[in-house]
Order: C-alpha cells, then structure tokens, then sequence
C-alpha cells in the first residue's frame, strides 16, 4: 500500500505532466498528441510510468483496456497506470463520462468499466517501439527533473 508521501507524490507528478503536455506547442507535437488528451492514453501513460519510476516511484504497471461494442458504435479503448488499487489516470476526460481530467484514487469505478485488454512495467524505455518517445520525455525532464536530472544537468 502506498504511503500518503508517496500518493502526493504521484498525484503531484500526474498533474505536472499533464500540464506539460497541454503546454507542448501545437506544431511540435508527434502526431499521437496533437489533439491531446484524446487518443493519447497509451503514449501519456507511459511517459508517466517513466517520470514516476525516475522520481523514485515504483511499482506501476501499465494497464490497456477497452469497453463497448463496435456493433452498438460504443466500443473504446483506453489506458492507465495502476500499483495495487491505485489508479493513475492523466487523459480520462477524453471520456464524457469520465470523473476528472486527472484521476489519482484508490480504486475507481470508472475504470472499473473496462475489461484489461494488456498489462506491462509502465517504462516506455522498456518496451519495443516506444522510442520516438524519449524526445517528449527529455523535454518533459527539463520542466520536471528528476535528482539524477538535475545532477545531469549541472555537471
């Protein structure tokens, strides 16, 4: 169970990256983001389980899931990071239903919804073909660096 430390943390840390991400220029942005928070879940949430594990933060997984169904034209598809009953969640309001823009709870009937379609360490350093998204990540540790980061920085 997360200490109440480490749940501001990452609640902290959530909001700071989004806010990053709303902040990226319109024209600089990888195609995946250019109508950010939407069709962003997978990328944005990986990005996060990086920053999260580079802050010292571990245990996360990135988790995929989808509801709906194409014949009722309501099927979706959507991504998160969770760490035992925490969720952690930077582009819910993509959804009209969703409870907020940034969702950092203990359990969460929203997400509840979905059926988990994948699960994986949530590092997109880790994983294959998630490399065109170190350039995000570096500007994203200039706004927010970690002690390593900033030791990198100064040397």
């Amino acid at each position: 169970m997360a200490s109440n430390n480490d749940y501001a943390q990452t609640h902290a840390l959530a909001t700071q990256l989004r806010s990053e991400l709303e902040r990226l220029p319109y024209r600089s942005r990888p195609l995946f983001m250019m109508h950010f928070p939407h069709g962003a879940a997978s990328e944005s949430s990986l990005l996060l389980g990086a920053l999260l594990l580079d802050h010292g933060l571990e245990g996360f997984d990135y988790v995929a899931g989808e509801r709906g169904a194409y014949a009722q034209h309501d099927w979706s598809s959507h991504a998160w990071l969770t760490r035992g009953d925490l969720v952690v969640d930077i582009t819910a309001d993509q959804f009209d239903d969703a409870p907020a823009a940034v969702i950092v709870s203990p359990r969460s009937s929203w997400h509840d919804q979905f059926i988990l379609t994948s699960r994986e360490r949530a590092d997109f350093r880790l994983l294959p073909g998630c490399a065109t998204l170190q350039p995000i990540y570096d500007q994203i540790l200039a706004a927010i660096p970690t002690q390593a980061g900033e030791r990198r920085a100064a040397g």
